[in-house]
């Protein structure tokens, strides 16, 4: 009897150890997963990567994640193929595109590939928008294709994995003063809905309250061009209470500020909203004096207030 009693604590203590040692290789793989996904992030690193998925897929054997790691092995595995055949030394846009192509159609997630294409889509946009926007260079055939390469530049990085660290962050805010380039030239020939649309997608990307600041600016002329006032003074009166503009921009916000409420004025004659107008008109030209628009406005408004003072006076 007692032997069997030792027999069966002694199955105890072997089914207790086994467990822990399982427990252990879980979080032994699980550590090896987080490295490599470091070690992915770096051309050069890849093969060390690849051999760090296999030995937690060994790890993780049974468990979703051991497949998943399996499986992330071998696209890496085809990736660094890619790389091994060519690489960095990919010069020429037409030569780039088609190898990050290449890489993204095995692992469409892979940073690398995403971060280096990404970077001349920016280029082809920064400089080609920039050059669009003024009517003088006005094409309407250049003009979809960069509102093309914006689509393109936004579903790829759509499937990035942006992680809390300098570089992500840069490339969010690059994202998002991409996307007001693109709108900025949308809207000199009165796409104003695609214009906030584009800057609406930006601002999902932006990583720095100062961009954000930045981006609601140009949404708020936009919702003014599209008749939407109330919206126009909520982005604008965001921007300056971010208290991150510069002073172009600054004005700018001002004077936004300033064509939402007149509108406003206009449709419900509400008092505040003729005093709001006239304040924000008013701090605008303070900055920004050179601006005839906002001091046309500003008189046309303060005119309306002295005929409002003179009708209410007995």
């Amino acid at each position: 009897m007692k032997i069997f009693r030792y027999a069966i604590l002694l199955t105890g203590v072997f089914i207790w150890t086994g467990g822990c040692e399982k427990k252990e290789d879980v979080k032994a793989g699980e550590r090896m997963v987080s490295r490599a996904r470091l070690l992915e992030d770096t051309p050069d690193s890849l093969t060390q990567a690849v051999a760090l998925y296999r030995q937690a897929a060994a790890l993780l054997s049974g468990l979703p994640t051991g497949q998943q790691a399996r499986d992330r092995a071998e696209k890496l595995a085809g990736v660094e193929e890619v790389y091994r055949r060519t690489g960095e030394t990919v010069v020429g846009d037409s030569a780039v595109i088609k190898f990050c192509q290449e890489v993204l159609v095995i692992a469409p997630d892979y940073r690398p590939a995403i971060r280096r294409l990404g970077t001349l889509y920016h280029n082809q946009i920064d400089f080609a928008a920039q050059l669009v926007a003024n009517p003088a260079w006005h094409n309407e055939g250049l003009l979809k294709q960069i509102g093309s390469i914006w689509k393109e530049q936004d579903q790829l990085w759509s499937r990035y994995d942006f992680r809390p660290q300098a570089e992500d962050r840069e490339w969010g805010d690059r994202l998002c003063q991409s996307s007001l380039v693109v709108a900025n030239m949308l809207s000199k020939y009165g796409r104003y809905a695609d214009a906030l649309a584009t800057v609406e997608r930006g601002l999902s990307y932006a990583s720095t309250d100062d961009k954000t600041a930045l981006a609601k600016v140009y949404a708020a002329y936009y919702h003014f061009w599209l008749k939407d006032f109330e919206k126009t003074t909520k982005l604008a009166q965001e921007a300056l209470d971010s208290g991150l503009l510069e002073k172009p921009e600054k004005a700018r916000a001002y004077h936004a500020l300033g064509l939402g409420y007149t509108y406003l004025f206009q449709d419900s004659k509400d008092r505040d909203h003729l005093e709001k107008a006239i304040k924000s008109l008013n701090e605008s030209l303070l900055i920004e004096p050179q601006n005839p628009p906002a001091r046309e406005l500003l008189k046309a408004m303060r005119d309306a207030k002295e005929k409002l003072t003179a009708d209410s006076s007995p």
